[in-house]
């Protein structure tokens, strides 16, 4: 589960705690300017998207979709009795890989 940023700077001297709110702006500002640039509704981006249906165009299992976005920290529920995950925490995993 993802902390706050509150619960992330509570017990930090002032100096990293500064540091660690600048990037928590950094991130927002960057996928704020994302939506903007793609010229996408929030509505869209809250939508949700199937991991048997992802899964087929990366060419991977279902499972092993699944294992490697709950790896990456993705945010997967079900849905009756598919698995899915929020089109934004899909960017934000996605995102989090491309800078490992």
């Amino acid at each position: 589960m993802d902390m706050t940023t509150k619960e992330k700077t509570d017990k930090l001297p002032p100096l990293e705690k500064i540091t660690t709110l600048v990037n928590d702006l950094d991130q927002l500002r960057f996928v704020v300017q994302n939506q903007v640039k793609q010229n996408q509704s929030l509505d869209e981006l809250i939508d949700y998207l199937y991991l048997d249906e992802l899964s087929d165009g990366f060419g991977l299992s279902a499972a092993l979709m699944r294992k490697r976005l709950l790896a990456a920290g993705a945010k997967i529920f079900k849905l009756g009795k598919r698995y899915a995950i929020r089109k934004v925490g899909f960017l934000e995993v996605i995102e989090r890989l491309e800078q490992d």
